[in-house]
C-alpha cells in the first residue's frame, strides 16, 4: 500500500455496489480484502473458486471519463515513481530481462495462426496498431473511450472496417456472428468488468475454426510473487481481474473456445509479467444466433 490521497472521484466510484466475482458469481463482500489492496479500493479473492478480482471496480461510464486509459497510464506512472523510486530504476537496469526470450507481435501471430478476413481488436485504442496489419486482414475495433474511437476511425479510413465506440460486451453484440477471422484481446481482459460473457460473445462473431489472440498480466509469475502490493501488474482501479494461468483455462474453456497454444516457454515464460494465450473456435461450431 501507499499513502497516496484519496481523490474525489476514486472515493465516488468505489462506493459502487460490491461486484461478485467474474468467475463463479459468489458475493464476497464478508471476506477481507487482500493485503496488496489500495484505499478505497478492495481486491478480494474469491471464497468459491479462487479467482483474485477488484470488488468495488467502477461501472463502464466511469471508464469513458474518470477512469480513462489514456488518462490514468501518466497517474500511475508518476505514482509509481514517487512511491516506489528503488523498483522503478531496478526495473529500468534489468529490461534485458525481457529480451531474454523473442517478443510476440500481432502481425506475426496473425499470419500463423489465423485465416486472411477481418479482425476485431477489444480495447484498440486509437487503432494505430492496426494499420500495421498484414494484406488480408480487415482491421475493425471496439473501444470505450469516445476520443480514442474517433480517431480510431480516422487512423482506419481507407483500410476498410471500423471502430465501435462502447463497452467491450455491448459492442461485441452489435456484431454478426461468425464474422471474424480473429479476435485480438492484448491487455484488454484485465480490464473487463464481465470477462466470461466478453468471451462467450467472442465466440459468437468468431468464424468457425476463427482464432482468439490473448495477452494479459500473469497474477501467477515470479515477479508478482515476490513484490505482492508493488506489482507492476497491480493497476486501480484499471486493473479489475487478476488472471493465473490456471483460471484463464478455465475461462476461455468454459466459453466454448479450445486452448491451442499456453505452453511456459514460448507463451508465459517465467521471466514475463504477461501471458499469451492462442484458443480457437472450433471448425464444426456456428454462432449461437437464431
Amino acid at each position: 500500500m501507499d499513502d497516496k490521497p484519496v481523490s474525489p472521484a476514486d472515493e465516488a466510484a468505489a462506493q459502487q455496489s460490491p461486484r461478485p466475482c467474474p468467475g463463479c458469481g459468489r458475493d464476497n463482500t464478508d471476506h477481507p480484502a487482500l493485503a496488496i489492496s489500495r484505499a478505497p479500493w478492495q481486491i478480494k479473492r474469491c471464497s468459491g473458486c479462487g479467482f483474485v478480482y477488484l470488488e468495488n471496480a467502477p461501472h463502464y461510464e466511469s471508464f469513458v471519463a474518470d477512469f480513462a486509459w489514456e488518462r490514468t497510464i501518466g497517474d500511475e506512472a508518476r505514482r509509481r515513481t514517487a512511491h516506489q523510486p528503488a523498483q522503478q530504476r531496478l526495473s529500468k537496469a534489468t529490461r534485458f530481462r525481457m529480451g531474454l526470450f523473442p517478443r510476440k507481435k500481432i502481425p506475426d501471430l496473425l499470419d500463423r495462426f489465423a485465416a486472411p478476413g477481418p479482425v476485431l481488436d477489444l480495447g484498440c485504442a486509437d487503432a494505430f496498431h492496426l494499420t500495421t496489419l498484414p494484406d488480408g486482414f480487415e482491421p475493425w475495433g471496439i473501444e470505450i473511450s469516445a476520443d480514442l474511437a474517433r480517431r480510431g476511425n480516422e487512423n482506419l479510413r481507407g483500410r476498410g472496417g471500423r471502430v465501435v465506440q462502447a463497452p467491450a460486451l455491448e459492442g461485441l453484440k452489435r456484431l454478426d456472428g461468425d464474422k471474424f477471422s480473429a479476435v485480438i484481446q492484448r491487455s484488454y481482459l484485465e480490464h473487463e468488468l464481465r470477462p466470461r460473457e466478453v468471451l462467450t460473445e467472442t465466440r459468437r462473431v468468431l468464424k468457425p475454426n476463427g482464432v482468439l489472440i490473448l495477452k494479459l498480466p500473469n497474477f501467477a509469475s515470479l515477479n508478482a510473487k515476490l513484490m505482492g502490493g508493488r506489482w507492476c501488474g497491480i493497476r486501480l482501479p484499471d486493473h479489475v481481474n487478476y488472471f493465473t494461468p490456471g483460471h484463464l483455462r478455465d475461462f476461455v474453456s468454459a466459453a466454448g473456445l479450445t486452448i491451442e497454444k499456453f505452453d511456459p516457454l514460448s507463451f508465459r515464460q517465467p521471466t514475463s509479467d504477461n501471458m499469451w494465450m492462442i484458443a480457437r473456435k472450433p471448425a464444426y461450431a456456428k454462432s449461437d444466433e437464431g
